[in-house]
Parts: C-alpha cells; structure tokens; sequence
C-alpha cells in the first residue's frame, strides 16, 4: 500500500471524506503529458500571511501596489517538494462541488506532519477578478492561496486543457518543476486522488521526463470546435450586419490565414466613403468542463474598431441558448472597442446574467483577435488611411 495511513483517526477520515462521492472521475484526454516542464509562469495575487507563511514566500517578493499583501512569485519560490496547481472557475458548477472534497484534501495533507513539509496546493482561476475570488474563497472557506487570472494570462501559458476543473502535480526538480500528474475534471473520490498524490510525489522524474520524450511527436494538438456554420449563412449574417450599419456591401472575399484559418474581407460604402473590414468566425473551447463551446462572428475595421458581434451560438446556464435581448446587450458591450488594446472584463457591467463564464470567454477571445490583425498587416490586407 502507497499511502501511508500514520494515524487510525486519519484512515478513518478518509474513508468518512470518500463517502462524498464514490468514483474518480476517469477523464483522461489532458493535452500535457507527465515529465512536461511546468511553464515558468509569475503568479501574482494579494497573499494574507496564512498564504504566505504556507506558500515560504518572503517579504522580498512583495510588490509596491496598492494592496499591502501583493506578491509575484514563480513556483521554484514556493518552498514545496510538490505542488498541486488546481484550474477552476467560481462559476464552473463542477468545481464548486470540488470545493469541499479539495478542502478535505488540502486538510489530509495537513495532517500528516511528512506530507505537510512536502507539499502545497495552489489554485488558479482563469477568467475570475479578485473580487470573485475572494467571495468564493469565504463561500467555501478555502485555506489554500487561490490565483485570480482575469486575463486567462495563465490559463494561456499552461494551455487550454477543454475545460476546468484541471490539476496538474508539479515535482521540484534542481531550478525547474517538472509534470508528474494531471487530471481533467471534477475529483470525487479523495483517497484515490491521495494516491495520485502519493505517486507523483514518489516517482523517479528522470524515467519520466525520457517517456515524455518519445510521445513528444505524438503529442495531442487541441483543436478549436467548429460550429455547424455554411459560408453562405455567415456572408447572410455579413449583409444583415452590414444593413444595420447603413453600409451597402461593394465587395466580399474569404482568404487565409496561418494554421488554416480564415477570414472575410470585405468593402463597402457609406456615403461617399470606402470601408474595408473583416469578419472572423470564431470559436473557443468553454472553461467548465459542463459548458458548451461558444461561437461567435467578429467585425472589425482597418483601424482595429469592432464593427459588430454576431452569435451563432452561445449559451448560459445548464446551455440554454441566450435569448436575443441577452446577445444585443454583448453586442453594445463591444462595438466600438478595439481588438488592439486589452479588453478589460469587468463580470458588474459586460456579464449576461448566468452566463458569466461565457461573457468572460468571449472578451478574451476578442482579445486574441488582435494576433489577426497582425497578419492581415503583414499580409497587406491593412491600409491604416485608405483612400
């Protein structure tokens, strides 16, 4: 047996905790393999003393901010043999079920005076801002330091795993960490998970980092989900978007892009003036593993200026479709804005009612457009003064 059960009361514990849920989620299709570098990523968040004292971090990685308690630090900052880095979003149903049963873990650990010196838990929540997440962390009384990552700057670098919640179980290794396990979906089985722990902390790395190499060229590419979608209709919904803007459509073409993407350029007139855009179909993977893909048609002008949001399809709650007061109130939230400078989600005023994680979906995609306008740039497709 791998665990070590140090105590009666603590066998018992576990088996009192694992009645909350009687199956390990099986979820396997993770798109980072164990023996994978951890990102050198600089986490940055308001640390109470707790936080602090728990994570080994010093007053030297205190940043001069507004907030007294703001620290930057990376993970070979955290005083820790293991680190479980666990993905959630306060929204995403499935991690608040998670809550407790990581709790309970966090709790396990902490007794065991051996695995308490060795390892800590930190957990990341892409598309939530510091207000949300210390609301969750006093729902739910959660002791462990949680990440606000509004931008999904993190969720970004570590990669988009399809859905939260995710934990990967980084071991230290000299300067680096290196990946010893990872999980896609919600855990409810806690001594099961307390062996994953038990065996990333125990595996030789070494042996591991050279299976890594042989799947490297085998590695899964996560691939963006596509909508049932014709050309036809989008260039419909191009003229009906046009029309609404009083624009009378001179010209219209698809081209490509890199990575097999492609986009529609257009021309039109509005009074004597020539106005070339583009329009994108894009889609994105949801964060909560219970969510729907959301896909969308985005409207921008030579300057970067969105011209229109259309949805094709997005949704709330339990995936209901939005309703079309619901999809005009994200339409007047971006219209006007540019694809070139950050869009700052603020969940108070750009949120449609119970489908925040949809809304803070759609402004970081949005966000990314901008990676289009460089290429069109590039490409020649850009003319800043057309004439």
């Amino acid at each position: 047996m791998k665990i070590r059960m140090i105590k009666t009361t603590i066998t018992a514990f576990f088996f009192m905790i694992a009645g909350i849920a009687n199956a390990w989620c099986q979820k396997t299709d993770c798109y980072i393999f164990n023996g994978e570098t951890f990102p050198d990523i600089i986490f940055q968040s308001i640390l109470s003393k707790q936080n602090q004292k728990y994570l080994g971090i010093s007053d030297s990685h205190r940043e001069m901010k507004p907030f007294n308690n703001f620290y930057s630090f990376a993970l070979r900052d955290i005083k820790a043999d293991l680190i479980i880095i666990e993905l959630i979003n306060i929204h995403c149903l499935s991690c608040q079920k998670q809550a407790p049963i990581m709790n309970a873990i966090y709790n396990l650990i902490g007794l065991d005076n051996n695995l308490n010196n060795k390892i800590r838990i930190l957990a990341v929540c892409p598309g939530n801002t510091f207000q949300e997440v210390d609301k969750f962390r006093n729902q739910y009384n959660i002791q462990f330091p949680l990440i606000p990552d509004p931008q999904f700057e993190i969720y970004e670098v570590i990669g988009d795993q399809c859905g939260t919640p995710f934990i990967l179980m980084a071991r230290k290794n000299k300067k680096e960490h290196i990946i010893t396990g990872a999980h896609l979906g919600g855990i409810t089985d806690p001594l099961y998970f307390m062996q994953k722990v038990w065996d990333s902390l125990n595996i030789d790395i070494q042996q591991v980092i050279e299976k890594t190499k042989k799947k490297a060229e085998i590695k899964a590419v996560i691939k963006k989900p596509k909508p049932y979608i014709t050309d036809a209709e989008i260039k419909q919904k191009i003229e009906s978007s046009l029309e609404r803007q009083r624009l009378n459509l001179l010209d219209l073409k698809k081209i490509s892009l890199s990575n097999n993407q492609e986009i529609f350029f257009g021309k039109a007139k509005q009074k004597n003036e020539i106005i070339h855009f583009f329009t994108k179909l894009i889609s994105q993977n949801p964060v909560c593993d219970l969510c729907h893909a959301i896909h969308y048609i985005l409207m921008f002008d030579e300057k970067g200026i969105i011209l229109d949001f259309m949805p094709v399809h997005i949704t709330k709650h339990e995936n209901i479709p939005l309703n079309l007061s619901e999809n005009i109130q994200l339409r007047k939230s971006l219209t006007g804005k540019s694809i070139l400078e950050p869009l700052n989600f603020d969940p108070r005023v750009d949120a449609v009612s119970q489908a925040t994680m949809s809304s803070a979906l759609i402004f970081y995609s949005v966000g990314k457009a901008s990676d289009y306008y460089e290429e069109l740039e590039q490409k020649g497709y850009i003319n800043k003064q057309p004439q």
